[in-house]
């Protein structure tokens, strides 16, 4: 009995090493009762009275799902600097605390815009920038050269005041037909000027998600447990 159990497994180890097609499902053989010896076949029926037919599946049935990982650490606590206004209220998050009176980038969470505030009497700091326009009068989609930094609230014109913010995409190249000047707000026709660029949307202060100018003064620290 163990010289035939012996045979059979070595058969049966030399048969799975022969190749099968990926397509087949099920692997049908034929193993003669006399010495164990198995041969692969296409159709099971094909066995002799004097063989025995077997079957076995190529890949097994799947197994049961693994047990849960342990929930990661809530990051909702990290210690990072957050910016405060004189009620309490954390405004955003913070990196810095800028130079003369400045707090900021203060990154508003809601809209994913960084802002720069006066920490003194909480208004808001946007620098100026130019509009550029691939085509005259500028009409078509506005754009902002390489010095604006992506995400940084900045304005244009001083009568109304509009707002901007650079998307945080790869710069392009555009040939410039026409400017928005950044403090007049006058459109003034360009001579094709190959410039590279982000391109800006433009945004209202109430998409901010708070009111400015905002209670002051401003302070900077970490959140209270």
């Amino acid at each position: 009995m163990r010289l035939y159990v012996s045979r059979l497994l070595l058969v049966l180890v030399t048969a799975l090493l022969i190749p099968i097609s990926a397509s087949a499902q099920t692997i049908h053989g034929c193993v003669k009762n006399k010495n164990g010896a198995l041969r692969i076949v296409v159709d099971p029926s094909s066995c002799t009275p004097r063989e025995m037919s077997i079957s076995w599946n190529q890949q097994g049935p799947q197994g049961e799902p693994g047990i849960d990982g342990t929930d990661g650490v809530d990051g909702s606590d990290a210690d990072v600097l957050r910016a405060f206004d004189a009620n309490g209220i954390s405004i955003g998050i913070t990196s810095e605390i800028g130079g003369a009176g400045f707090i900021g980038p203060i990154f508003l969470q809601g809209p994913q815009i960084t802002v720069i505030v006066n920490w003194a009497d909480g208004s808001l700091q946007s620098p100026l920038h130019n509009l550029e326009f691939e085509e005259p009068g500028c009409q078509g989609i506005p754009f902002a050269g390489n010095d604006t930094t992506p995400a940084r609230l900045f304005k244009n014109g001083p009568d109304p005041v509009r707002y901007f913010v650079a998307n945080a995409e790869p710069y392009r190249i555009i040939s410039k037909l026409s400017e928005l000047d950044r403090n007049t707000g006058v459109c003034s026709p360009e001579s094709g000027q190959v410039i590279e660029v982000l391109s800006v949307r433009e945004i209202l202060l109430s998409d901010l998600g708070v009111s400015f100018p905002l209670p002051a003064p401003l302070y900077v620290g970490l959140p209270v447990p």
